[in-house]
């Protein structure tokens, strides 16, 4: 999963110019470390450092559509308190539709725009962060802009030790 994850930080950039993390002023992401799924990446903008885990998907459907490349995402940057995860997805995703993470059973409604999703209420951040922890299984759903009907699941193996890595980076 190290060489995979790797390969995807050169396309990374532009995935960071559609996130909370977007700056004028930022170094090439670098790889900490891999923890199972997941990768620690740090990079540094207007002088300070942010990190970030990100996983790539274990299984996506339809299997007959190109689904480009898909991420999740949780950020953390220096100026502000906690974590925010997001999906990056490899298509436009239909605005009108629900775009949705479920977390072994529980499911959290997000907001797109354009190709990124965000979880809908802030105030949930906290939870879907805390059932990413818990949890054995995660999906993220959404319809492309073509009508499409799409499921990603993402392993959640590595997910504590990761964000743990990101937590003593924003220190």
């Amino acid at each position: 999963m190290k060489k995979s994850m790797t390969s995807l930080v050169i396309g990374l950039l532009s995935v960071l110019g559609s996130t909370h993390a977007q700056a004028q002023n930022h170094s090439t992401p670098r790889l900490i470390k891999s923890f199972g799924a997941w990768g620690v990446y740090s990079y540094t903008s207007n002088g300070k450092t942010s990190c970030y885990t990100l996983s790539i998907p274990d299984r996506s459907r339809p299997a007959n559509v190109d689904h480009g490349k898909n991420y999740f995402l949780i950020s953390s940057y220096p100026a502000k308190k906690g974590l925010y995860p997001e999906a990056v997805m490899g298509y436009v995703v239909k605005q009108s539709e629900p775009m949705s993470v479920s977390l072994d059973g529980n499911t959290f409604a997000m907001i797109a725009k354009e190709n990124t999703g965000w979880v809908q209420k802030v105030t949930d951040e906290p939870a879907v962060v805390a059932a990413m922890k818990a949890g054995h299984d995660m999906t993220v759903r959404a319809m492309s802009q073509r009508g499409t009907m799409t499921n990603y699941h993402y392993s959640l193996t590595g997910v504590t030790a990761a964000l743990a890595s990101v937590e003593k980076c924003r220190r």
